[in-house]
């Protein structure tokens, strides 16, 4: 069974934000006219749902040892550490 898991850091205005998260690849899907379709461009409102409550750093390294920690702490995860760039 898979855990379908990351552990994605992504740089916003304010530094950079680092989630645990399941089904990172949601961020490619757009609602239009009721449907869910899937685009090859991130779509903003997922990255917000996603991101939101994440831990906030003020540098990449930071966020990266903040990831490394989380991973250490979380146990298993599948896809690793995953940097979303935008």
């Amino acid at each position: 069974m898979s855990a379908d898991n990351c552990i994605a850091i992504c740089k916003f205005k304010q530094g950079w934000k680092v989630v645990h998260c399941l089904g990172i690849d949601n961020i490619y899907w757009w609602k239009e006219n009721g449907k869910w379709i899937r685009k090859n461009e991130i779509n903003p409102k997922q990255l917000y749902k996603i991101f939101k409550n994440g831990i906030l750093c003020k540098t990449r390294e930071e966020a990266l040892q903040v990831a490394k920690k989380m991973w250490k702490e979380i146990g298993y995860v599948e896809y690793g550490i995953l940097e979303i760039e935008r």
